[in-house]
């Protein structure tokens, strides 16, 4: 027998020793050539180094760098170790191994052979300080959240070999760069003899401080001039990141002479991530590197996330946090080098054995394929031949399912006690430890043998054990079960569960388990057995496995879908799910919502291709779906022996009874296993619904995912029994009964079959008006001027005919003589002389009719048109097809406002010919004695002459003339017309004695009178009316105008309601009378010019004129009115000039006695000689006038309240004329 171990190639012992993770401090030379023995460099891990040495170059040779940190991300165990380890010895440049060069030894791995010669340039001729720190080992025992400044300014001080104490340090660090540290060790052999050296002591955290306190006194006497006070001092170092940044620097450079440095820092993301202070610490740190160094000294960080992902989930993203990110330069190392590298160092086969490994895929590749297939998870690529024979005895998704494993558990531990993949994979084929004493390990297998999921549980059961003990208890407990315990499948089961419940991306279905648990090359499929043993291990609820669907599967799932192992936690709330006695509600509530699933969609069918009959469920008296169904399925549950009695009961109720004209009655026997679904997916909703998910704990959760699944697998199975019951049961509609088959294969089928039947029965009358007419169509048929010229669209029923010309409805015949006839026996049953547009509607939407209710609506407006109904509205009563009458049907809403009533008696035919004849002469249009024309033509001529005439009661009031309150009643008749959408028209109109159409007849010819230019004239009438009246009552002189024949036409014209006719004649009459105004006019300013002329010549006269100066003569006749002219220069003023020259004409003698009162103080005075006095003037300037108190007194005695009422106002007037001229002074004596 061949065993899998006879396979590979002599050239590595994979029995030979392979660490489990790298020591980043281990240098010893023989353990260095064995790691870089077994180091293999990929195609992309020589990129990596590309990278790094590309960058690093140009800025130790030239100081071209933007950044000094480099970040290497990778998967754990990918490798960062290995490569920041052996890049930092390579670049010391002083490491042998043997003989040979460290960096000989890396050089020699690369493929690339100028990436070599970079590597060995650069580490001889620029060969760097390397300072390693591994933050898992190195973090400060005080404080495992120090900064990493402050770790590694610890690591630093030790690396040059000063005190681990801090104190003592900082002492060590002064002296040496005072050049005084070798005395102080000398000054130590001399202070204690035989104690050994400093070095010796100095870490030690007791005798370092108590022996260098006596020292220190010494060498600092300033600073401790005792002993004592450097002993009892607190020491606490309080530099910026800045400062230890320049002082490692200076220090290394100072103690190594080397000028570039390396700090080459391990496990940096896992340390900083949980702190947004150690990132922001971090940042400092490298931008510091970067200024002292100017691209010398380097920082390299190591993590297994890439720097994006750890920035992006701190806490706070604040802008200095993301500038985090530009200071690295990425380096990602990939998870996929792992495979490749594990191969080359473990998996390698002899030239034989690799020739026996492809032969067995090319004999078993579509049984391989087929039988090892995963669905989910990976990168679903097929089996191929080179993966079988580079991966055997392992397959591809088997190393993938490794990897994820020790990513999710390193991710929980960070790594500690983990070992890496390669070590992983040779447990499991050699056992080198011995540690799986039980087992056989997969080397010592015959060949053909495949590694399976249960291996990868028996290598991995410790660390399983650590994270999720549930799981390992939960094999256990398989392990030791009575039946399974015997049942080497249910164990190999078992464990695959428990190695793949960590994944969260690993869907555990019966069929990836399968795959993941098949044995051997040659093996038949074992699928169907491992559903089979899955189904007993998930019934067998005391071993804890549930099944948990992806769509189940919250993102905080341990273990995702598929079937996992709860823990005992779970058990409480699995006592209590199996407790639960469902009542015979919470079954039937079960049972109606799995029908309602059942029949969705509910079956329907279309009558004559425009109405759709829907069927709905009902369970006894239980609404299942469907409340507003037109045909009701009524499911009834039987007991088989009561079966025949029941349809013989049921065929004589259903063909007499109203109640059942729509229903479809379903008989029915539920199998009693139904109820056991029931109760288990009652007990199931029970636990789901009493424990809120989000508030459960991890076990708990999935649990809660177990029993979602176990209850729709219950409902499933309800369904099904639910659907063949139906199916075996009987159906009865109106006196007939038939076996559900006869209708149809399955249950819906043979629902539908029987509503196609029934639907028309149901609605008889449907194919009376089988249109589903649109929502307008109503109020369009509405609209229509002319029935005569109807088009299809507007009446799809043709409900409109014409004959000799003349349209008519047929009212007559159907489907209206079949809606009208409907109506009136409901309005006659209602007793209340009409219906509500809500219940007329309703009731032709049911059976027998079932019309939608736009086509009711266009029934019922064709019933309008027809004088068979009238509309009852906000607005009035709507008899005639109109504007109104269409809002009232132009939708649902507004036609459920309305009531609807038979029509009762209409206008008589010599009515409607009156008003048609009317409507002719007043409008000149033609109209045809029907009411519907008469109402539309009143519609379309009236709403316009309304607007006309509107104006006209204002306009007369305005202009004085008489007719207001006529003009009042024409609009008020016309309102009357159009109410209730003109269909009283006929009727108004019609009436014999009707004074409307005369006073229509008036209003429009004083409109036209008025719009002619009559406006004008009958403003400019009534004002010079106004004029001559208000001149005659001021000047007698002007009294014979009023008698003035031209002035009595123009007051008979406007005091008459037919101006219209009279308009010619005023404007005669106005012409007479202006023309006699204008010669009135002349009269009055001859009159005033020889008034003016004898006031002149008077006051000439005057024995005081002459004594007074010319200047003065000429102010005082300047005083004197000026005589206009008696040609006018506008004519239509000839009113107003008149009044002026009258009230002119009136003031002369008054103008004249102020003068003659004036004409004394313009006399010169004669005084003796001396100063004259200068004459008076006002604050504003002008000269003050004189008046001599005598000169007002009276010329005789007042003897009566008259004589003083009369002397009082003359000498008011005589100072007001005088005032006129400037202000006034009263003054005694001469």
């Amino acid at each position: 027998m061949i065993q899998v171990r006879q396979l590979f190639s002599n050239e590595r012992d994979i029995e030979r020793t392979i660490e489990k993770v790298i020591d980043y401090y281990e240098d010893r030379p023989e353990k260095l050539d064995r790691e870089i023995g077994e180091y293999v460099v990929t195609e992309r891990l020589e990129h990596a180094y590309r990278q790094f040495i590309e960058s690093f170059d140009a800025g130790v040779r030239l100081g071209d760098a933007s950044e000094v940190g480099i970040w290497v991300s990778g998967f754990y165990g990918s490798g960062k170790s290995s490569f920041t380890k052996y890049l930092g010895f390579a670049l010391g440049g002083d490491l042998r191994v043997g003989r040979v060069p460290f960096h000989e030894k890396l050089a020699a791995l690369f493929k690339d052979q100028q990436l070599a010669q970079d590597l060995r340039r650069l580490s001889q001729k620029m060969p760097a300080t390397i300072v390693f720190l591994d933050l898992a080992r190195d973090q400060l025992i005080q404080n495992s959240a120090e900064p990493i400044t402050n770790v590694l300014y610890a690591k630093v001080l030790d690396f040059v070999g000063y005190s681990k104490v801090p104190k003592l340090a900082e002492v060590e660090y002064r002296l040496d760069k005072d050049g005084r540290y070798e005395a102080f060790q000398q000054a130590y052999r001399a202070q204690f003899p035989g104690k050994g050296e400093w070095s010796e002591v100095h870490d030690d955290p007791l005798l370092g401080p108590a022996r260098g306190a006596k020292l220190v006194s010494v060498f600092f006497p300033d600073d401790f001039p005792t002993p004592e006070s450097f002993r009892t001092q607190n020491f606490q170092l309080s530099l910026t990141v800045d400062d230890i940044a320049r002082r490692v620097v200076e220090l290394l450079r100072r103690k190594k002479g080397r000028d570039v440095i390396v700090f080459l820092v391990d496990e940096v993301g896992q340390y900083v991530a949980p702190s947004t202070s150690l990132m922001l610490n971090l940042d400092g740190l490298v931008r510091s590197f970067k200024e002292v160094g100017r691209g010398k000294v380097w920082f390299v960080a190591t993590a297994q996330q890439a720097l994006d992902t750890i920035v992006d989930k701190a806490i706070l993203n604040s802008a200095e946090l993301y500038r985090l990110k530009d200071r690295f330069r990425p380096i990602t190392l990939d998870a996929a080098d792992i495979r490749e590298i594990t191969y080359k160092r473990l998996l390698t086969k002899s030239s034989e054995g690799e020739k026996r490994v492809s032969k067995l895929f090319r004999d078993h590749t579509q049984q391989l394929q087929l039988h090892t297939r995963v669905e989910g998870f990976g990168a679903g690529r097929a089996l191929d031949a080179q993966s079988f024979t580079q991966m055997y005895p392992f397959l591809p998704v088997h190393f993938d399912v490794v990897m994820e494993l020790i990513r999710r558990l390193a991710r929980r531990t960070g790594g500690t006690g983990l070992r890496s993949a390669i070590r992983v994979i040779q447990d499991l084929l050699v056992d080198p430890t011995g540690s799986m004493k039980e087992l056989t390990p997969i080397a010592r297998r015959e060949f053909g043998t495949l590694a399976t999921a249960e291996d990868i549980y028996d290598g991995l059961r410790n660390d399983l054990g650590k994270e999720y003990p549930h799981v390992v208890e939960g094999v256990d407990r398989v392990m030791k079960h009575d039946l399974f315990g015997k049942n080497v499948l249910a164990v190999r089961i078992a464990k695959a569960i428990a190695a793949l419940q960590p994944l969260e991306h690993f869907p555990r279905t019966a069929e990836n388990l399968a795959a993941l648990l098949f044995p051997k090359v040659d093996a038949p499929s074992h699928a169907e057995s491992v559903r089979e043993v899955l189904r007993g291990l998930v019934d067998t609820r005391e071993l804890g496995i549930v099944e948990v669907r992806a769509e189940d599967a919250g993102d905080d799932a341990i273990g995702g879908s598929g079937f996992l192992f709860l823990s005992d936690r779970v058990r409480p709330y699995q006592s209590k799910r199996d407790e639960h006695r469902p009542t015979g509600g919470e079954k039937r509530q079960f049972q109606v919502d799995i029908l309602r699933e059942l029949f969705d969609p509910l079956p329907r069918t279309q009558l004559a291709g425009a109405r759709w009959v829907s069927g709905g469920l009902w369970l006894g008296s239980t609404m299942i779906s469907g409340s507003d169904a037109d045909v009701r399925f009524m499911l009834e549950p039987v007991e088989p022996r009561l079966l025949e009695h029941r349809k013989d009961e049921l065929l004589n109720e259903t063909r007499v009874r109203s109640d059942y004209a729509a229903k479809i009655i379903w008989l029915v026997h539920w199998p009693p296993e139904l109820d056991d679904d029931l109760t288990e997916a009652c007990r199931s909703a029970h636990i789901v619904k009493s424990v809120p998910e989000h508030e459960a704990d991890r076990d708990v959760a999935q649990f809660l995912r177990a029993e979602k699944r176990r209850l729709e697998r219950r409902r499933e199975a309800a369904a099904e029994r639910m659907k063949e019951a139906m199916r075996e049961g009987w159906l009865v509609f109106r006196g007939i009964a038939r076996a559900v088959v006869e209708h149809g294969a399955d249950a819906l089928t043979a629902a539908q079959h029987i509503l196609d039947q029934a639907s028309q029965q149901v609605f008889k009358y449907f194919h009376l008006a089988p249109i589903n007419a649109k929502t307008d169509l109503a109020a369009r048929f509405l609209e229509v001027d002319r029935l005569d010229r109807i088009t299809r669209d507007r009446d799809p029923l043709q409900l409109v005919q014409v004959r000799a010309g003349r349209p008519s409805l047929r009212h007559q015949e159907s489907p209206l003589a079949d809606v009208l006839r409907e109506f009136k026996e409901k309005v006659d049953a209602a007793g209340t002389g009409r219906l509500q547009g809500s219940f007329v509607q309703d009731l032709f939407a049911a059976p027998p009719f079932g019309w939608p209710k736009d086509t009711t609506r266009y029934l019922f407006a064709a019933l309008l048109v027809a004088g068979d109904v009238e509309f009852h509205t906000a607005d009035g009563v709507l008899r005639t097809a109109g504007p109104k009458s269409a809002d009232a049907v132009k939708n649902t809403a507004a036609f459920n406002r309305i009531g609807i009533a038979p029509r009762g008696i209409r206008p008589p035919l010599d009515a409607l010919d009156r008003a048609a004849r009317q409507l002719e002469g007043l409008f000149g249009i033609e109209v045809l004695p029907l009411e519907d024309h008469i109402s539309r033509a009143v519609r379309v001529q009236i709403p316009p002459l309304m607007e006309r005439v509107g104006s006209l009661p204002d306009r007369l009031r305005l202009l004085e003339l008489p007719g207001e309150a006529r003009a009042r009643k024409v609009l008020q008749g016309c309102a009357d017309l159009i109410q209730e959408d003109a269909g009283g028209a006929a009727s108004l109109l019609g009436a014999p004695d009707n004074p409307l159409p005369d006073d229509i007849r008036w209003a429009k010819s004083v409109v036209d009178c008025l719009e002619s230019g009559g406006e004008a004239q009958f403003r400019r009438a009534s004002a010079l009316r106004r004029d001559v009246g208000e001149l005659a009552s001021l000047f007698p002189e002007v009294v014979d105008l009023v008698d003035d024949p031209s002035m009595q036409q123009v007051a008979e014209t406007l005091d008459s309601d037919t101006i219209f006719e009279r308009l010619p004649a005023l404007r005669n009459a106005v012409l007479s009378l202006e023309s006699a105004l204008a010669e009135r006019y002349v009269r009055a300013v001859q009159s005033l010019e020889g008034q003016v002329r004898a006031a002149r010549e008077a006051l000439s006269a005057n024995p005081l004129w002459k004594r007074i100066s010319a200047d003065d003569q000429a102010q005082l006749f300047a005083l004197l009115p000026k005589v206009p002219s008696a040609q006018l220069s506008d004519p239509a003023a000839v009113v107003n000039e008149l009044r002026r020259v009258l009230t002119t004409e009136a003031k002369v003698s008054g103008i004249v006695r102020a003068i003659e009162i004036e004409l004394p103080t313009r006399i010169p005075q004669e005084s003796e000689p001396g100063p004259k006095d200068e004459p008076e003037e006002s604050p504003s300037g002008a000269r003050v006038q004189l008046v001599r108190v005598r000169e007002l007194l009276p010329d005789g005695v007042l003897v009566s309240a008259t004589d003083i009422d009369k002397w009082l106002t003359q000498t008011r007037e005589r100072l007001l004329a005088v005032v006129e001229f400037g202000p006034v002074r009263l003054a005694e004596g001469e």
